[in-house]
């Protein structure tokens, strides 16, 4: 759990090859609760009920996505009820992105 951190709950960048962040509730951050700035190589989120995370009630957004971000996969999260919004990914390049949640912006 990665619960009422004073800013974000999860800050990923760089190179993070293999990574996966699974089955995690990430909620109530003081900022948004999964950060990736040019996050390359993270997987965030699974691919059925027991691998998603749930991403909420974060004062930022649920998860925002910048940068250069080749190899990293976002998908599976139950997203909902974030300050900022649920999900920005408008200015990552290269994130695959998969369902992410009701409310969500690609």
């Amino acid at each position: 759990m990665i619960v009422d951190n004073g800013f974000f709950g999860l800050l990923a960048a760089g190179s993070l090859t293999s990574t996966v962040v699974q089955s995690s509730t990430i909620s109530g951050n003081g900022a948004t609760g999964v950060r990736l700035v040019g996050a390359r190589g993270i997987t965030v989120g699974g691919v059925d009920l027991t691998t998603v995370n749930g991403v909420s009630d974060n004062t930022g957004w649920g998860i925002l996505a910048t940068g250069w971000s080749r190899g990293s996969t976002l998908f599976g999260n139950g997203v909902s009820n974030n300050g900022r919004g649920d999900v920005n990914t408008i200015f990552a390049i290269g994130l695959r992105r998969g369902v992410v949640a009701r409310g969500s912006t690609p």
